[in-house]
């Protein structure tokens, strides 16, 4: 058992069980940490970022939504997207391929395209 601390150092034997558990279990947690982060990196570094930047005119925009969609499929899908509360620049990051980009004011915080 894990637990019953008391006054006298018989609890230093109680420890060890808890040990044998404990050191692999966390050995374990810590090796999946760094092979999630080894597929990041991977991932990261096969891709690439498109920059570029969002004019606006006199008009007062509070929020922009720039996205990156697929140009190859039939159906084309989002990618990466990102929400500018302001006019400005952008960056996506996006694994190679060919893509568009497609931007649009989101007056109402959906994040969401709303024709009209």
């Amino acid at each position: 058992m894990c637990g019953g601390f008391g006054r006298s150092r018989r609890w230093i034997n109680r420890i060890r069980p808890c040990r044998l558990f404990l050191v692999p279990a966390l050995c374990t947690l810590g090796s999946c940490t760094f092979v999630q982060l080894r597929d990041e990196v991977r991932d990261y570094e096969s891709s690439t970022v498109l920059v570029g930047r969002i004019e606006c005119g006199a008009e007062a925009v509070q929020t922009v939504v720039v996205s990156a969609y697929t140009r190859d499929a039939l159906l084309p899908a989002v990618v990466h997207h990102t929400r500018l509360h302001e006019c400005g620049g952008y960056g996506l990051v996006v694994p190679a391929g060919r893509y568009g980009i497609a931007a649009f004011a989101d007056s109402n915080g959906t994040g969401l395209f709303d024709a009209g």
